[in-house]
């Protein structure tokens, strides 16, 4: 999740978009199909899809969201809040 004044994206114009379900849209890019993000109107955030990016993050991971959906054979060893879903 990246604040909504924090984010800028270089290339807007390889990008399209759909809305997903009401009030929700999602990015792409028009070449490859990659999601690179999302954005709920009335929201201060964009969920970012980290595998879109090239560059190094000089940030930590603060929580885990949609927990409860992730694999059985997935264990997550990690100290950090684990949230069942998007809150």
């Amino acid at each position: 999740m990246v604040m909504d004044e924090g984010f800028r994206i270089i290339g807007s114009e390889s990008l399209k978009s759909y809305e997903s379900s009401k009030g929700k849209l999602r990015y792409f890019c028009k070449n490859c199909g990659s999601q690179i993000y999302a954005k709920k109107i009335n929201t201060p955030h964009v969920v970012l899809r980290l595998g879109s990016l090239d560059t190094q993050l000089d940030l930590k991971e603060q929580k885990h969201i949609w927990y409860s959906q992730k694999v059985s054979w997935f264990d997550l060893d990690s100290k950090i809040e684990r949230c069942e879903k998007f809150e």
